[in-house]
């Protein structure tokens, strides 16, 4: 007949210390999945910076370009090529000018593929070419894989309203992708400065 060795004391039997580990283990195993559960969540719901539309080529660096004199009152469209590096499509959600000078005011924000008037980065008017070329902004779709010959054009209406010297650096664009929410830059060249109602324009760089 086997006889079980007396527990040393203040050493509890094996199978009692097997009894305590399991709960102890499956509490660690729930917090784990938790952890998981969570993680993945705010991944899926934050707000990540860059993705697709990310201008990775040309970031803000402080090169302002000069454009003007303009006088009081004009509206401006100031426009952005934004092409999609992804594979999938773009939903943009929405879009905040970046730096824009106090003399400046926000008219609204379109989109088209139709080209502007001129190669600079702005035309006279909002939106400038006629409106049916344009479609707001807000819910446009990026297409995937699209290049500077088919990328979106995402134009800016500002109005000019006191003499100075007015910045407007780019422009924030949020949008979701691939199930993701991203916020990105978009500012091809840095900016422009408009030269409102001066007798002579701040040369950028001088």
């Amino acid at each position: 007949m086997m006889t079980m060795a007396p527990a040393i004391d203040g050493e509890a039997p094996s199978s009692r210390r097997r009894h305590r580990t399991r709960p102890l283990a499956a509490a660690l195993a729930v917090v784990l999945v938790v952890a998981v559960v969570i993680g993945g969540a705010f991944y899926k719901f934050a707000t990540h910076e860059g993705g697709p539309l990310a201008n990775a080529t040309a970031p803000y660096t402080g090169e302002i370009s000069s454009s003007g004199p303009a006088p009081p009152g004009e509206v401006i469209s100031y426009y952005l090529v934004m092409p999609n590096n992804g594979d999938g499509p773009a939903r943009i959600t929405g879009v905040s000018p970046i730096g824009m000078g106090a003399g400046l005011s926000e008219v609204g924000v379109v989109v088209s593929r139709a080209p502007m008037a001129s190669g600079s980065p702005e035309a006279i008017g909002f939106p400038p070419g006629g409106e049916q070329l344009y479609r707001p902004a807000v819910g446009a779709i990026v297409p995937a894989r699209s290049g500077l010959s088919t990328a979106l054009r995402i134009v800016l209406g500002m109005r000019v309203n006191r003499p100075g010297d007015w910045e407007m650096h780019g422009l924030r664009v949020t949008y979701t992708a691939g199930g993701l929410h991203y916020a990105a830059d978009i500012n091809e060249i840095g900016g422009v400065l408009y030269c409102v109602a001066q007798s002579s324009c701040t040369v950028p760089g001088s």
